[in-house]
């Protein structure tokens, strides 16, 4: 295929860049925490505009968090989500990744059925325990000082994990079963109903080959991007924990520990009187 740097690419790139606004040319079936976010990445070094739906909702698109979540609660009415999918088209989104959208995959197929689907996969023990970390993180989010700041997008994740990955909200342990089942079964079903000529079952380790091949671009000369954020997640659980603690406990928990750090630390006289 063709490199980056090539007359080629640029015409191509230019192409997509024009493009943007008529139509939805991707639609990201993986769930979160399947290289959602370096997929989202790479679309946009291909010159896609990608809607990834956890940052969006988060940080960006203030408003999408109800309207997806009222989405998720009136299944039974497509017309909600039509009316979102055609804002965002208009605003210039046209590729979407990750959740709320992943969900709803065949009715975004309806709406714009010439696009592309790419199911991001993952081993799903793998792909659970991730999600465990990741939904600790959201679920602190639920308490104070963080609630304020993103109680709409915490409320929307609620719904979405409950009543669409049938996991609970934080995971335990013992939602394993049903959530891995929830997983497979979503995989499954974007595998047998999405037609074989529009799909890309697709793992992010596989880099820039197969991808640009299904979408018929070159192939950049940089690398596959790699957003890797167990990690981060991690410590930003501890953070978050010492945060809500010093939020909770307030001045008083301040002046404990200011008072065991000066006992602890209080020089020693050993020279003793007579």
């Amino acid at each position: 295929m063709w490199r980056s740097g090539s007359r080629a690419l640029r015409m191509v790139q230019m192409w997509h860049l024009f493009s943007l606004a008529r139509s939805f040319e991707v639609i990201g079936a993986g769930l979160g925490r399947t290289g959602t976010a370096s997929l989202a990445k790479a679309l946009e070094v291909l010159g896609f505009r990608a809607y990834h739906g956890g940052s969006a909702t988060e940080r960006d698109r203030e408003g999408d968090a109800e309207r997806w979540m009222a989405i998720a609660q009136n299944r039974s009415s497509p017309e909600l989500l039509a009316q979102l999918a055609a804002d965002l088209k208009a605003i210039g989104y046209n590729a979407t990744v990750d959740e709320p959208a992943a969900f709803f995959v065949l009715p975004l197929l309806r709406q714009f059925p010439s696009a592309k689907v790419i199911l991001t996969t993952r081993e799903s023990k793998s792909w659970f325990k991730s999600s465990q970390v990741l939904s600790t993180v959201l679920h602190l989010k639920t308490f104070s000082p963080y609630r304020a700041r993103g109680q709409s997008f915490t409320d929307m994740v609620q719904v979405l994990w409950t009543e669409l990955r049938n996991c609970g909200f934080p995971i335990l342990d013992e939602d394993e079963p049903q959530c891995i089942a929830a997983f497979e079964r979503h995989n499954a079903e974007v595998l047998d109903q999405v037609p074989a000529e529009q799909l890309l079952e697709f793992q992010v380790a596989e880099g820039w080959e197969p991808l640009c091949r299904f979408l018929g671009i070159p192939i950049p000369s940089e690398p596959f991007p790699e957003i890797n954020e167990s990690g981060g997640l991690q410590m930003e659980i501890l953070w978050m924990r010492i945060a809500i603690v010093f939020d909770c406990c307030g001045l008083i928990l301040v002046l404990l520990l200011c008072g065991c750090c000066a006992s602890y630390c209080r020089p020693i006289d050993d020279d003793k009187e007579d």
